[in-house]
């Protein structure tokens, strides 16, 4: 886990690789925002890492595509191959005071969910 920010309430950005012992068949990267108003420095902490994992995982024409679809691709999921790309963005507590989480998600089509793993 990372902290970004400043203040009381950091952000926090983390990431998870699921899988077996014989390949990586799913990468989860989550940042947590406990503080909207000030979005921009974690947002793009979060970005950088979820392009730089995607091309340590695949590829620098795999990152170029990713950043190139960015703002679209909480709406239109990315297929690279066997992989799809994906971002979620879930908003709780109030627009006020209330802070959201933002999900990045790579996929392999053999990957297998096991009791230990959540969403």
């Amino acid at each position: 886990m990372k902290d970004i920010g400043g203040g009381l309430f950091h952000d926090h950005l983390t990431y998870r690789i699921f899988g077996n012992e014989e390949a990586a068949t799913r990468l989860k990267l989550v940042l947590n925002a406990n503080l909207p108003g000030t979005p921009d420095q974690s947002d793009a902490a979060f970005q950088l890492t979820a392009l730089s994992l995607t091309e340590k995982a695949l590829g620098l024409s795999e990152r170029e595509q990713l950043e190139a679809s960015w703002d679209t691709l909480s709406t239109a999921p990315l297929q690279f191959g066997d992989v799809i790309a994906a971002l979620a963005h879930d908003a709780w507590g109030s627009e006020l005071r209330g802070g959201y989480e933002r999900r990045f998600e790579l996929r392999h089509a053999a990957h297998v969910a096991d009791g230990w793993e959540t969403s």
